[in-house]
């Protein structure tokens, strides 16, 4: 069954109670994610959702391959149930004592190569502003200000 990424992780009472009913049934066999516009006409991100009804599963196979690129390589490890850095078995029990989400990326993780991730710096990407006091400011149409930073907020979420 192919279906939104959403149905994974939405936490409704009505959602929460479908998947536990999934989940207790043990007809989940995998859940897959897929890379953003696998569908046709479509950028929103899917999943593969695997049932089998004839036989009960107490693991769930979750593969993230949102990340992935190859196709072929998504087929070889889902039709294999082949753990790898993003891929593998949990139990029914973690998947309910993590409140029924099943997105694949809460439990495996989706390794990046280096020259995958962009980074910048922080300060040339915005302008670092370091408090000094609350002392009040001024904007350009004359509205007064303060700079506070977290040290500045009480416990109970006020500025001291």
């Amino acid at each position: 069954v192919i279906l939104p990424s959403s149905f994974l992780f939405r936490t409704s009472a009505s959602d929460r109670q479908f998947k536990q009913n999934l989940l207790t049934k043990g007809i989940i066999k995998s859940i897959i994610a897929l890379p953003k516009g696998s569908l046709p006409n479509s950028a929103a991100s899917a999943c593969l959702v695997e049932i089998n009804k004839t036989q009960h599963h107490k693991e769930i196979f979750f593969y993230d391959a949102s990340q992935e690129t190859a196709y072929e390589t998504i087929s070889e490890i889902a039709i294999n149930s082949r753990s790898t850095d993003n891929s593998g078995f949990v139990s029914i029990e973690q998947c309910a004592e993590n409140g029924y989400n099943l997105l694949p990326a809460r439990y495996v993780t989706t390794t990046l190569s280096s020259d995958q991730i962009q980074t910048y710096r922080l300060d040339d990407l915005v302008d670092i502003i370091r408090t000094q006091s609350a002392r009040p400011y001024h904007d350009e149409n004359g509205e007064e200000y303060f700079e506070i930073s977290a040290g500045d907020i009480s416990e109970n979420g006020f500025v001291t």
